[in-house]
């Protein structure tokens, strides 16, 4: 796996998508090319040793294919992947607590073709499902909590 700098106009089309956020101030963001990686863009949390070698933290690498980016002449996909990349980075300036999440929907590209909009609707009906549960969970856990006081 090669990964080194990315063109100068990747990393500028992404830093404008990033300066759109509220994350511009909080996060330092590096933008690398990794052609081996099998998504257009990904972000992740960097290491330690990464932090340490940039002399930033919190640290977010957007690492983006750029074989891929070239080959899509579409500016507006290419956005929205990048942002929906970035969607999953969180910082908590309280806590100075960075999170980056994974997608929370993956479908495959036969499904996807089989049932179209309704294969994504499935999909985030159960990612809502989830939240709905787990924040049952924690109201009951603290009303118990409550109750034992």
């Amino acid at each position: 796996m090669k990964i080194i700098k990315a063109s100068d106009d990747i990393i500028e089309f992404v830093e404008k998508i990033i300066d759109t956020t509220a994350l511009k101030g909080y996060v330092e963001f590096r933008v690398l090319n990794n052609e081996s990686q099998k998504a257009l863009v990904t972000a992740s949390k960097a290491s330690a040793t990464v932090e340490h070698f940039a002399r930033t933290s919190p640290c977010v690498i957007v690492y983006v294919n750029e074989e891929v980016w070239y080959r899509l002449d579409d500016e507006n996909m290419r956005e929205m992947l990048v942002r929906d990349a970035i969607d999953g980075v969180s910082f908590d300036p309280e806590k100075d607590k960075l999170t980056v999440e994974k997608p929370q929907i993956n479908i495959s590209v036969g499904t996807w073709m089989k049932y179209g909009e309704k294969l994504v609707k499935a999909a985030e009906t159960v990612v809502l499902t989830l939240k709905q549960i787990e924040e049952e969970k924690k109201e009951a856990k603290a009303a118990k909590k409550k109750g034992n006081k």
